[in-house]
């Protein structure tokens, strides 16, 4: 007798939806590798940030933003499309670097730095910045000096120098440090040196980076940060998600830990950093009570918050239609279709508005659907796929 899991064969079910493939994520989950998102149904959030976070910041102002909400309402997918309008629209002067819920405290933070720093290139481009300043100001660090509309932003211009013997990257470091010190004498300097290492190696300047000591770490952060301005960018946007999933693993020391790192770190960015913290509303209260020094540097005040609100019905249905939209490849299959508003009802209702257990019922439903061949998923339908699964059949 054949074994069934070796007769299955790659197939569309959804094809009898006129759908390409489901387009509910089964477990949705936004993360810098990629989220769904829909601004518009978003606009009332998104003109908040807009007003009390970018527009100040873009003008040289730092600032600071909570985002506050329940479980599953899609603060992280705002998150990361802030920060990818930021990056992608403005890079060139802004840099947002993500951070996802920091259960190392400063140390994650950190980590989620240097991830960002390499995975995005922006260490390419800092520090070929970096040596486009140091060899304009000292044109005899490079042997036959080139011309200073010749100097690039392009890394390999100045690793093929130091290929060809002709940059000197021991004095390189030294001018960079003295830069680094005419403008902001009260900064490290020690991070440089791992910093210029990438120039040559970038294995080895990571690894040296990621080895600092947690007594190194704040500093460390200052210290780039302070490059990244030196280098050009305006404004550095940190954006720490979901901090109450740190913060509920968090004995009091750990919590009184990073308030006092954060408060130090913000302190001493400024007037470089700007910070927005997602979290939802299980531990706004703790922080409000208990943990005053993480609110002076980030006051927590109606001017410096946005609530994140569940959907209204109206806003579901859109979300919904804009995710079949995604697959639809019949033109005769449109709006809502293949399930009735009674059906999408019932889902909102059923699951309390939460938006992730809304899309993650969608999922399920359509592919339940579609394995049965289900033309219309219709509000009795789904109590029926609802019933099934609460007894176990």
């Amino acid at each position: 007798m054949t074994d069934p899991l070796f007769e299955l064969k790659s197939k569309n079910i959804y094809e009898i939806y006129g759908l390409s493939g489901n387009p509910f994520p089964a477990t949705p989950a936004a993360s810098p590798a990629g989220f769904d998102f829909l601004p518009e149904i978003r606009q009332e959030e998104l003109e908040e940030i807009k007003d009390k976070f970018l527009a100040p910041s873009f003008s040289g102002e730092p600032v600071n933003l909570w985002v506050v909400g329940p479980r599953g309402v899609g603060k992280s997918v705002i998150l990361l499309y802030v920060r990818s309008v930021i990056n992608s629209r403005y890079g060139d002067d802004h840099i947002a670097i993500f951070v996802f819920s920091p259960h190392a405290g400063l140390s994650g933070i950190y980590g989620d730095l240097l991830s960002d720093l390499e995975k995005e290139r922006i260490l390419d481009r800092l520090l070929a910045r970096l040596c486009r300043i140091a060899i304009a100001r000292k044109p005899e660090l490079v042997e036959q000096p080139v011309d200073e509309s010749q100097l690039s932003e392009d890394i390999d211009y100045y690793r093929n120098l130091l290929k060809e013997d002709r940059l000197d990257m021991s004095e390189l470091t030294k001018e960079t440090k003295s830069l680094l010190f005419q403008r902001f004498p009260y900064v490290d300097p020690k991070i440089v040196e791992p910093v210029m290492v990438y120039l040559r190696d970038p294995l080895e300047s990571i690894e040296m980076l990621r080895r600092k000591r947690s007594s190194d770490i704040l500093d460390a952060l200052i210290g780039l940060f302070h490059l990244l301005h030196l280098s050009g960018y305006m404004m550095i946007y940190l954006l720490i998600d979901q901090l109450e999933l740190a913060w509920g693993r968090w004995n009091k020391r750990q919590k009184d830990r990073f308030a006092i790192d954060i408060r130090e770190l913000v302190v001493r960015t400024k007037p470089l950093l700007s910070v927005e913290i997602t979290m939802n509303e299980d531990i706004e209260e703790d922080i409000k009570v208990n943990y005053p020094p993480l609110l002076r540097p980030l006051p927590m005040i109606p001017e410096t918050t946005v609530q994140v609100k569940l959907f209204d019905f109206p806003k579901i249905e859109k979300l919904i239609e804009w995710y079949l939209d995604k697959k639809r490849v019949d033109t005769n299959m449109r709006d809502l279709a293949p399930f009735d508003e009674a059906a999408v009802q019932e889902i909102y209702v059923r699951n309390g508005r939460n938006t992730s257990r809304i899309i993650t019922q969608c999922h399920v439903a359509l592919r339940v659907g579609a394995q049965k061949k289900i033309t219309s998923i219709t509000k009795e339908i789904l109590e029926k796929q609802i019933m099934l699964e609460e007894h176990g059949d």
